[in-house]
């Protein structure tokens, strides 16, 4: 017994720095040194840099407790509160009073079909977070495996899997909610893009038999007023939409019409209404995307309202409207409108009353934002990217010539220009529309919208927008 003792000590001391133990068998654990353990203490904890801490649990894992003596204490991390056992049942000693109980997320988004070991991103959806608490996601069922904490996990599943996320905290840990993630293998898929405005014709490859396409519209321009000859105002182009359509059927071999719309070119030179975006067409009219409209110039000048998907389209949305230009002093222009986006449109320009700046406002559904609406001239409108839903682009912002005074580009679209000293800012590509510009005249000073564009992907009834494997294969 006397070697066992010496040798629980010998341990003890690597990670402590003083242990005492005097002659009264009384013990004393501090990291300082000469200590004593009060007389009345069998152990004696001293230090001024330490804490005391208890064993932790949840209230499943206490309940497992084999045996537990009279007076037992333990910390209970799922109830907040300090635990005594006391007379066969366990009692709260002391509890956190204002704690929040998590809600139970809504439901997990991402692609429900993927190739085996591609790797993809699950997000949450919905749901709060209480005290203490976080997100913690598994496989094999719910509260099985445990696979990452987090609002968003990453998985490359080998086989088609199930995954589970619950909130888990001080006060609560809410049901799941799951996500099945299907794996197919032998499948072959491919891809195209057109982003020059003109016509094609594409041939639908061999072994290709549906497809699903997203279109852009061109953006329009803004208007542009020479204001030391009549002091008219400018409004801001609008922004060209979104449209896709899924799992379309093809016939190998044949040929398909395709009109990549253009963007509205900046009037040349003195003063000019801004031009419209033309449209994107898919097929002989299979489906198509409007492009923006451009903004007017008088003494009011009113922005162009966004293009919009045609009803044929599964999914997309509308381009901003161009901000107007109303101030009562005749110098103000409008901000150019944002693209559509995947699930919402895009943000309006910002419009220019008697302040100097007006911000853009932010798109939705992944759309483009809208440009600042400033004196002289306005930021072009942020453009949308083609390879599936992603973040929305924000508005316009910040003093004038700012870099920021662009709308910024929705699911990975170009920022839309600048407005500088001399010029209105170019709208984003793809779609985004010009600001209005409100100067002296001059061939160069003026901003385009943002052109159209097309992206075929196959085979589509596995590959659909806005995100079932619409990045590149």
């Amino acid at each position: 017994m006397k070697i066992i003792r010496t040798l629980f000590l010998v341990f003890l001391m690597i990670f402590i720095k003083t242990l005492t133990v005097n002659s009264q068998q009384r013990i004393v654990i501090s990291d300082k040194e000469d200590q004593t353990a009060d007389p009345s203490a069998v152990l004696d904890l001293i230090s001024s840099e330490m804490g005391f801490l208890l064993p932790r649990m949840e209230t499943e894992d206490r309940n497992n407790i084999d045996g537990p003596a009279e007076s037992l204490l333990i910390f209970n991390t799922e109830t907040i509160c300090l635990e005594l056992f006391l007379n066969g049942d366990w009692h709260d000693v002391w509890c956190f009073d204002d704690c929040v109980e998590s809600e139970t997320p809504d439901y997990i988004s991402g692609p429900y079909i993927v190739c085996k070991s591609t790797e993809k991103m699950l997000v949450v959806q919905g749901g709060s977070l209480g005290t203490n608490a976080s997100w913690e996601w598994y496989k094999d069922g719910c509260g099985v495996t445990h696979i990452g904490t987090g609002d968003t996990i990453k998985v490359d599943p080998d086989v088609t899997t199930n995954y589970y996320v619950r909130a888990e905290g001080a006060c609560k840990t809410t049901d799941c909610v799951d996500f099945e993630v299907e794996v197919i293998t032998g499948v072959e898929g491919g891809q195209i893009e057109y982003t020059t405005p003109g016509t094609y014709e594409w041939t639908v490859p061999d072994d290709v038999t549906s497809i699903s396409v997203v279109l852009v519209g061109g953006g329009g321009s803004g208007a542009k007023s020479n204001r030391h000859d009549d002091g008219n105002q400018a409004g801001g182009g609008g922004g060209g939409a979104l449209a896709y359509k899924n799992n379309i059927s093809v016939t190998p071999g044949t040929t398909i019409p395709i009109t990549v719309g253009s963007r509205a070119p900046c009037p040349v030179d003195g003063e000019h209404q801004g031009e419209y975006g033309e449209a994107t067409v898919f097929g002989d009219v299979i489906f198509y995307a409007e492009g923006g409209k451009g903004g007017t110039v008088g003494e009011l000048g009113y922005g162009g309202e966004g293009g919009c998907p045609c009803d044929d389209s599964d999914g997309g949305g509308c381009g901003g409207k161009g901000g107007d230009a109303t101030g009562t002093d005749e110098r103000f222009s409008g901000g150019g409108g944002g693209a559509g986006g995947y699930a919402g449109n895009g943000g309006n320009g910002g419009e220019s009353p008697d302040d100097w700046i007006s911000e853009g406002c932010d798109g939705e559904g992944g759309a483009g934002g809208g440009g600042q609406g400033t004196a002289y001239r306005g930021g072009g409108g942020g453009g949308v990217g083609l390879t599936g839903h992603g973040k929305n682009g924000i508005g316009g912002f910040g003093s004038l010539n700012a870099e920021t005074t662009g709308g910024r580009g929705g699911s990975c679209g170009d920022n839309g220009n600048q407005c500088g000293m001399h010029y209105a800012g170019y709208g984003g590509n793809y779609g985004g529309g010009s600001g209005g510009q409100n100067y002296t005249s001059g061939s160069t000073w003026q901003g385009d919208g943002g052109h159209g564009a097309v992206r075929i992907i196959w085979p589509g009834d596995i590959r659909q927008f806005p995100l079932s494997h619409t990045e590149d294969w």
